[in-house]
């Protein structure tokens, strides 16, 4: 669903959290909402980065060459038109190496070679948060091994898991879709994607201080000198830390 198609309010919420995950401007902003899990799952749909063709040199990618359930890691070097069709030119490496290796453009375990826009856009699985240096020379996975892989970066969620949970699944009455829910936005439905996967964690867990950008509701962290901060409270909580 179009962003413009949904609610003022809405619109309001992503345009905050995608200027704060987005940009480098911002540390930290507070938001006071009547509905602060409702919120949370509307600013990860800000902070989502979605990649549209024509892909741009450098983005990080999957799809099969030889084999179809095969998929081995390339990166986009160029796209030209070529008889009035767009080709993607791209790199891969040529055999799988030793991670303390570092490929480059002039090694030759580079290969590169070209694939209509119609391929790439069709089979084709980006990951805007990978860079060339870490993503050539990967072993190629099988389409089995997709479920193990994410290629989103939704902000760690730290809160209640099972209010997370409720306002994902709850219809949000739109006028254009009475169904729709934040799972079906975020393509997190009752089947959960392959890729999309939220991270929830308590105040208390250490895994959230992995995560760079971080959603807090109802609590507020003890710092935030490292990464990226959203904290939404509700107008009749009190906030114990």
């Amino acid at each position: 669903m179009e962003l413009k198609q949904l609610p003022i309010p809405y619109q309001l919420t992503y345009g905050i959290s995608n200027f704060l995950f987005k940009s480098s401007v911002l540390k930290c902003t507070v938001l006071i909402s009547k509905t602060p899990y409702l919120s949370a799952l509307i600013a990860c749909h800000g902070a989502k980065v979605k990649v549209k063709p024509p892909y741009q040199p450098g983005t990080c990618m999957l799809f099969p060459l030889n084999n179809p359930d095969i998929l081995k890691h390339v990166v986009i070097d160029r796209f030209e038109e070529f008889n009035g069709q767009m080709f993607y030119y791209f790199k891969y490496a040529k055999k799988q190496v030793n991670r303390k290796k570092k490929l480059n453009s002039i090694d030759s375990d580079i290969g590169k070679k070209g694939k209509p826009s119609s391929f790439v856009e069709k089979y084709g699985i980006h990951f805007p948060f990978k860079s060339e240096e870490e993503w050539l020379g990967k072993h190629d996975i099988s389409n089995v091994e997709l479920e193990q892989i994410t290629n989103e970066n939704f902000p760690a969620i730290i809160g209640q898991k099972n209010l997370v949970e409720y306002w994902k699944n709850k219809a949000l009455n739109l006028i254009s879709n009475p169904d729709y829910t934040m799972g079906d936005i975020l393509n997190i439905a009752k089947k959960e994607s392959k890729f999309d996967k939220l991270s929830i964690f308590s105040t208390r867990s250490e895994k959230r201080k992995n995560h760079i950008n971080q959603i807090w509701i109802n609590s507020i962290p003890e710092s935030i000198s490292n990464g990226k901060f959203l904290i939404i409270l509700s107008p009749s909580h009190v906030v114990v830390n």
